[in-house]
């Protein structure tokens, strides 16, 4: 058997207990559950001779607890009793009477002790634990064609996923409440359903569908004299006004929340919200963050006296707003750590993000760089990723002033070029939404005006309401000027800003056209001066010899004559194999050499150079070794290779001594064959390196046998290497040799 003892202390506040006890007696299966209300009064302080509305009520619920005969009838009363105030009660209270109706089945019961139990933890902002009662409640509603507990469970679903900012969501709940509804539930619940909708479309942004909702909720409990009610509706309206920026008319309702106030707990709590949004009215709108202090006091009074904790410490944290804008920074800081530690459970994501932000900032204000740097780290990511760039703003402003005190340039210009990006993206957002709110802001004047009008005579009302047609058509008139004047301007702003842009971005081409053309003009003067310089001179050697050999008048022995002959035969073949060079080097600048890889066995490419290069090998007796076997196959253009072999190859027989040894390997690996051209010549000069394989240091050097040189041999070998897809490279000591490497596609396996 269930004794739940209910005690009253002196605040009147409520600790239900539950002491499981066992009776040998016999009774009866409607009497399980034995309620004993032992309550223990203190005397009122002096001077004191009433008691609240609210406590009678609880005597009045108490006393039927005690006589009620019916399980269904004492069921129902500690519902009753846990509504008159619930934050008096706690999970055991409320799981008492859910398992009494559980044990009889009592359909009511079950579904309002479900709601209960998610109405403890939505009060105190814990949302996600909330959601499974309510959606536990709808399901046994919609089970049992319960509408009553429908219409509830339904309405509290969707204030959970109101808060969570699922707006879609919560609408489809509460239409599903307004749909099953029904005269016989009373006008109080549609009405409170129609208020939260309204609260829904205000979270929106939807403010003249919000205002259209919530005045046939302020007639009915104006007419109802329902104050507590009222005061809800009126700070809705106070809200709504002040997200349009119209401050009297918000400052007016959140008044009348104050002027009406009365004893009860939810009262007094209304009371501090309407103070604490009075303050944050002076904030945001008149920008007077002194002139809201005095309000954020009383609401915190207010707060702290009803053990409004949520509220209380939201109040904190605006005040420690108002000393983070009066840069009293230490004060700041000190009210974002009582709230983050006191109170982070108790605040949403979005809460928390400007807490920790503005916490962040004031560390940078007071040179705390090492705390700061972290805590803004992390949560401007957050504010990225829940897309509150207002905060992001601020944290990214903030570590961009970390950074460039500590010199981290980088990371400065990252968090620069990041505040930049939000603060024209926010400067967009608010256009917007400024354009949106004067349409809005319009209609709803319109509307506050039509229905003040519906409240006269009806023959008043007429006239009235055809001046304000008249009115309210040069107004809309003005408006869409005004609005196509804004968007004339916006649309202007952007063609010249895509105009500036091309504009640039021509201009940059414009520019690496210019570059790309300058190095082509200087490549052309090499090249001219290569032809000029080494043409020339196997040209004078040919004029020379020819006209020797052409005046018979010398007297030229056999033996001479045939010397002569000789030379003229290498001065020709060398003039042709420069020719060859120039020409693709020449194809190759304007991209006319084109590859065609296929599968190449090396060893024959290798072979086929040494047998056009044979006579130099015999000449300078150089003994020439290809240590590239058959079958290594690569994927290439067999022209390209054939060229790149033989230009190297060449340029070894030209550096190596008679009697030198020159050497061709191959290496696989990671898909590529890296291929390698060995002498132990004479070497290159190290301050000759870097500039090998390029024309703007022409490196001109005669061969051990005083063979000449044009340069473009390695250039050209380059641009076989590059149509290969590959590289080249070489290392070299003078005196000592040299290798050179380049790297072909293998053939994949």
């Amino acid at each position: 058997m269930d004794i739940i003892i209910l005690c009253f202390f002196r605040n009147l506040y409520f600790y239900p207990i539950t002491i499981p006890i066992f009776f040998d007696m016999p009774v009866r299966k409607s009497t399980l559950i034995v309620t004993i209300l032992l309550m223990v009064y203190s005397f009122s302080p002096p001077g004191a001779s009433f008691l609240s509305a609210e406590n009678r009520k609880a005597d009045s619920l108490v006393r039927v607890m005690q006589s009620a005969v019916a399980d269904t009838t004492r069921i129902n009363a500690m519902v009753e009793l846990t509504l008159a105030d619930r934050s008096k009660f706690d999970t055991v209270w409320i799981d008492s009477i859910y398992r009494m109706a559980d044990r009889i089945h009592f359909v009511p019961g079950l579904t309002r002790s479900l709601n209960l139990r998610g109405g403890y933890f939505l009060n105190r902002g814990l949302f996600n634990k909330a959601a499974p009662w309510f959606r536990k409640s709808l399901q046994i509603s919609i089970g049992e064609k319960f509408k009553p507990g429908i219409v509830k469970a339904a309405g509290n679903q969707a204030l959970v996923l109101m808060r969570q900012g699922q707006y879609d969501s919560s609408e489809k709940y509460l239409l599903m409440a307004i749909r099953e509804w029904d005269p016989s539930l009373g006008k109080g619940l549609q009405m409170k359903i129609q208020s939260d909708l309204g609260l829904l479309y205000m979270n929106m942004g939807r403010y003249e569908d919000a205002l259209l909702t919530f005045m046939p909720v302020v007639f009915f409990y104006e007419k109802m004299k329902d104050t507590l009610n009222m005061q809800t509706i009126y700070n809705n309206l106070g809200i709504l006004y002040k997200n349009i920026n119209r401050f009297e008319l918000s400052y007016n309702y959140f008044s009348r929340v104050i002027s009406i106030r009365n004893r009860q707990l939810n009262s007094l709590s209304l009371t501090a919200n309407a103070y604490n949004n009075i303050a944050i009215l002076y904030q945001d709108i008149k920008g007077d963050y002194p002139a809201s202090l005095p309000w954020l006091e009383k609401a915190s009074i207010f707060a702290d006296s009803v053990g409004d904790k949520m509220l209380y410490y939201k109040v904190l944290n605006n005040i420690g707003n108002v000393h983070y804008k009066g840069n009293n920074f230490d004060r700041a800081i000190q009210n974002y750590l009582e709230v983050i530690e006191k109170a982070s459970e108790l605040m949403n994501y979005q809460a928390l993000t400007g807490i920790y932000i503005n916490l962040g900032s004031s560390y940078v204000a007071v040179g705390q760089y090492n705390k700061a740097g972290p805590l803004l780290s992390e949560w401007t990511a957050k504010a990225i990723q829940a897309r509150e760039l207002k905060y992001a703003q601020i944290g990214y402003r903030g570590l961009y002033q970390i950074d460039s005190i500590k010199g981290n340039i980088k990371s400065a210009n990252f968090n620069l070029r990041q505040l930049l990006w939000i603060t024209d993206t926010l400067a967009g957002v608010e256009m917007h939404n400024r354009l949106a709110e004067i349409e809005s802001d319009f209609r709803i004047r319109q509307q506050a005006q039509d229905i003040e009008v519906l409240k006269k005579d009806n023959e008043l009302n007429r006239v009235i309401i055809s001046r304000q047609r008249i009115l309210g058509g040069g107004i809309i008139i003005l408006l869409l000027v005004f609005i196509m004047s804004i968007i004339y301007l916006f649309r202007n702003t952007r063609r010249l800003r895509r105009l500036n842009k091309e504009i640039l971005e021509r201009e940059k081409i414009i520019e690496e056209k210019n570059h790309e053309l300058l190095r082509l003009v200087q490549t052309k003067d090499r090249l001219f001066s290569v032809i000029s310089h080494d043409l020339k001179s196997p040209f004078n050697v040919l004029l020379g010899f020819s006209e020797i050999l052409a005046n018979p008048e010398e007297g030229m022995d056999a033996g001479e004559r045939d010397k002569i002959t000789v030379l003229l035969h290498q001065t020709a073949e060398n003039t042709y194999r420069l020719l060859g060079n120039l020409l693709d080097w020449s194809r190759a600048q304007q991209g006319l050499l084109i590859p065609d890889p296929q599968a190449v066995d090396i060893s024959e490419i290798v072979v086929d150079v040494m047998k056009l290069l044979q006579n130099l090998l015999l000449v300078k007796g150089i003994q020439f070794e290809n240590r590239i076997g058959p079958g290594v196959i690569a994927l290439t253009d067999p022209k390209a290779l054939s060229g790149a072999f033989l230009n190297l190859i060449n340029n070894a027989v030209k550096f190596t001594p008679a009697k030198g040894h020159i050497t061709v390997s191959a290496v696989k690996a990671d898909g590529l064959i890296t291929l390698c051209v060995e002498d132990d010549g004479i070497g290159i000069p190290a301050g000759d390196l870097p500039g090998l394989f390029s024309l703007d240091r022409q490196i001109r050097r005669k061969g051990t046998s005083n063979e000449p040189g044009t340069g473009l041999g390695l250039i050209l070998c380059q641009e076989y290497v590059r149509l290969m897809n590959g590289r080249i490279w070489v290392e070299s000591i003078e005196n000592h040799g040299s290798r050179f490497y380049f790297t072909v596609p293998g053939l994949p396996d």
